[in-house]
């Protein structure tokens, strides 16, 4: 981080004869930045009368050494030896000198002196210069990071900032916020970073001149996401601090940001573009002579041949990788250096010589949890090799809890539903106790891994600890809600080597081996282009080859007219079940054999709450609003499938919300926790960087407002029975793997709706009154699963366009608690 010398003077018009003029002149230009011009600025006035008056010589003496401070501390040293003339004393010359005094023994590594210089500083501006306290302040966090760390000096940046804020100084303000924010990141404390960092982001595009901070932002909230598994929020900040740092013209940190991003292509399997990434940040950090960068590069170049099996080139990068960390006085790169060669040893199958340097590692109780759950797994596959279960199923456990205390530090809900998506080490535990043979507690595992923002936030969960102990998961209570329901689970994991589906039933508990996860993954792409381009029953091998994939291992167990909740993992998600076609003489979809619903976990099933038996259920209906922007169109038929739900209700027992009144406050205004229903019928976005910035798209109620954002919908609690989003994508584009597809739907699960319809992809605006029509038919006889079926079967069968599943499938039914 470069510390700014820009001081906060006033600016008056000026001349090279006036020294006042001059020394605002100096002062406006070292606030842009331009050190070169102010000391030109001071140096003639100093040719000049005033270098003959004794006050006014001293005074741009004082500035002039602030200025070559940074390059010439002796000199700056030498210029403030003099005390200042007694006509000064009420001026802020005298705080300048001490500060400039402070900076310039830092500068030296005379780091007492320094502090000293700094503490007279900041105790003669509060008197007579507070203008100058954010920058000594800010200074004096740099000397005691040094001396003491990052816990001594964080208390000075917040003065620091505190003062800045005084005083407007907004350089200082940026620069605190960053230095806070690397604190916290230096903590794994990067939810909290992530929130000083982007005020720091925003602070910095407001400035005047660039000072490297914009790119220093950018590029530490980069690697915040990206510890927190958030990889497309990541890989954007951490492109854009590279493209700052260029456009400044300087390449401080770049082998920094380069080698970060190189971690995310990694993380995404993506070989080729993280091995371009980290051969260019080695060169950068050795051309920098930053060693410690050049080990981290050659660390994850080892690592990433390591994942594509070429032993011989692992083992050449760990060679160098061990010459550059003899370079490097740090403790976290030689740990680095233990778990890779480690790991080398475990791919030569010498599983005993890697046990010790990895038990070493772990031993070091101020291990990163990133590098400790890494070294944690690496050994539990040591003692799986070594045919010592017992002591593998130790060490995984003891990552889960590396794990879950990181989780348990993210204060924000939206920021921690990534974590395992960087951390996704579930997969290995799991697929060795089924290698065990114990399969009901892989079912567990892979439960207490989902939906655990939304089984929070509902306050379901069984523990409340981030410890290594599996929840408590009753599989007896959850068959005695299926036996009362007449229900069947099919939960599935998808995993690099082998993937699952838990079968189960209000009396069995089956698991099936399913193919590894790249294999479905590329069938359900495909198939679901082959829906998107109005695909049908003609056309159907990818869909017989999906159910022959993932619902024919569990066939038996699910005689038709059966109810069959869902529960995904990763790209089953964007999957709607009912479209996958039965084989036989007689193709058809899966719908017509059996009641589909989607379901997070089997923990929320296990403690739903009963729902409300009002006698007289009400409806909230909000929906055909006005054109707010011309990217959303006007639904046509909205008014039309307003009409017809509106007729299943008594008039008395509905809320109508519509044109102008539809607005995003007109929802939380109007009470949504007294309705038994909730209906949507407008557009609606889904964002996939972002998804709790997913909207639905109502009346404008103020100059681009006219978004009811997830965030929102989320702090707005509900208890209805069935929310209906008739819009696009209501139900999300970004899956998480601790978390399920996470958007509109999610949002009003989270709020506390029993259950949700929303949409996969763009909703039908002329198929869908005829289709709520129905839907709401059935609805009160037979439940919402039930209804949504057969208001969908209606349209399958039909003789129109509506029989092709893009019409009727993209709506599906999301249960929660």
């Amino acid at each position: 981080m470069i510390l700014l010398c820009a001081l906060s003077f006033g600016l008056n018009s000026c001349t090279h004869t006036d020294p006042d003029a001059a020394y605002n002149r100096a002062s406006r230009e070292l606030e842009e930045d331009k050190s070169t011009s102010a000391l030109k600025t001071v140096n003639e006035a100093l040719q000049g009368p005033a270098g003959k008056d004794l006050v006014e010589s001293y005074k741009l003496q004082v500035l002039r050494a602030y200025i070559v401070v940074g390059n010439d501390p002796s000199e700056a040293l030498r210029l403030c030896q003099p005390e200042p003339p007694v006509q000064l004393a009420a001026t802020e010359t005298p705080a300048l000198r001490k500060l400039t005094q402070g900076k310039a023994y830092f500068y030296n590594g005379d780091l007492s002196q320094a502090m000293a210089s700094l503490t007279e500083a900041r105790t003669i501006a509060s008197s007579t210069s507070p203008q100058l306290q954010s920058k000594i302040a800010f200074m004096q966090g740099y000397v005691v990071k040094r001396q003491k760390g990052d816990d001594a000096a964080e208390q000075y940046y917040r003065d620091a900032l505190a003062f800045a804020r005084q005083s407007k100084d907004k350089v200082i303000e940026t620069d605190s916020l960053i230095n806070l924010g690397m604190i916290l990141m230096d903590r794994e404390q990067y939810d909290e970073a992530i929130t000083e960092l982007s005020a720091a982001l925003k602070h910095s595009r407001s400035l005047p001149v660039d000072h490297w901070a914009e790119a220093t932002a950018l590029g530490n909230l980069g690697w915040s996401y990206y510890e927190l598994g958030d990889f497309d929020q990541a890989t954007s900040f951490l492109k854009d601090a590279k493209a700052a740092a260029a456009q400044a013209g300087r390449r401080a940190n770049e082998e920094r940001w380069t080698t970060d991003l190189g971690d995310v292509y990694l993380s995404e399997k993506d070989y080729s573009q993280a091995e371009k990434y980290y051969l260019m940040g080695n060169s950068v950090a050795i051309s920098n002579s930053n060693w410690y960068w050049s080990a981290l590069a050659l660390d994850n170049l080892a690592l990433l041949e390591l994942s594509r099996n070429d032993i011989r080139k692992a083992e050449e990068y760990d060679r160098q990788l061990m010459e550059t960390a003899k370079r490097v006085a740090d403790q976290y790169v030689h740990s680095l250096c233990a778990v890779t060669t480690a790991e080398l040893a475990m791919h030569h199958n010498q599983f005993s010589h890697a046990e010790r340097p990895l038990l070493n590692v772990i031993a070091d109780a101020k291990q990163r949890p990133s590098l400790l759950r890494r070294a944690q797994s690496d050994l539990a596959r040591v003692y799986v090799a070594l045919r010592r279960p017992a002591d593998a199923d130790r060490q995984y456990r003891a990552a889960i809890h590396t794990v879950e205390s990181a989780r348990a530090a993210v204060k924000q809900e939206e920021r921690r539903m990534s974590i395992f998506d960087g951390w996704p080490f579930y997969d290995e535990y799991i697929h060795f106790l089924v290698g065990e043979g114990n399969n009901g507690k892989a079912l567990q595992i892979a439960e207490h891994s989902r939906s655990r923002t939304l089984v929070e936030g509902l306050k379901t969960s069984e523990t409340k600890e981030p410890e290594a102990s599996v929840p408590d998961l009753s599989i007896l209570r959850v068959q005695n809600l299926l036996r009362r329901q007449h229900k069947t689970i099919l939960a599935y994991w998808l995993a690099e080597e082998e993937s699952y589906l838990w079968v189960v039933t209000p009396t069995q508990v089956m698991i099936r081996h399913l193919p590894p996860k790249r294999e479905i993954e590329q069938e359900v792409q495909a198939y679901t282009r082959k829906l998107l381009a109005h695909g049908g029953i003609d056309d159907s091998a990818q869909g017989q080859k999906l159910y022959d994939l993932l619902v024919r291992p569990a066939y038996k167990l699910i005689p038709n007219g059966s109810q069959v909740i869902i529960i995904p993992y990763g790209s089953l998600y964007k999957l709607n079940f009912e479209t996958l076609v039965v084989p036989g003489a007689k193709p058809h979809y899966w719908i017509d054999d059996v009641t589909v619903e989607t379901a997070g976990s089997m923990v929320l099933l296990a403690n739903s709450q009963p729902k409300r038996s009002d006698t007289s259920p009400s409806l909230l209906l909000i929906g055909a609003p006005v054109q707010a922007s011309s990217e959303f169109d006007v639904l046509v038929h909205a008014e039309e499938e307003i009409q017809k739900v509106v007729t299943h209700f008594p008039p008395k027992l509905e809320r109508i919300i519509s044109k102008e009144a539809a607005t995003p406050s007109a929802y939380k205004s109007n009470k949504p926790d007294q309705f038994t229903y909730i209906h949507f019928v407008t557009h609606g976005t889904a964002s996939e960087t972002n998804p709790l910035d997913s909207a639905i798209i109502l009346s404008p109620q103020a100059e681009n407002v006219f978004r009811l954002y997830a965030r929102d919908i989320v702090g707005v609690p509900l208890k209805a029975e069935v929310v209906t989003i008739s819009a696009c994508y209501g139900a999300g584009k970004k899956a998480y793997s601790g978390e399920g597809l996470v958007g509109l739907a999610w949002a009003f699960l989270r709020a506390g709706a029993h259950q949700v319809v929303a949409g996969l992809w763009e909703v039908d605006d002329r198929a869908t009154p005829d289709l709520m029509d129905d839907f709401y038919t059935g609805l009160k006889d037979v439940g919402a699963a039930a209804a949504l079926r057969l208001a969908k079967l209606k349209m399958v069968h039909s003789e129109g366009v509506y029989r092709f599943p893009y019409y009727w499938a993209s709506l599906q039914l999301y249960t929660g608690s």
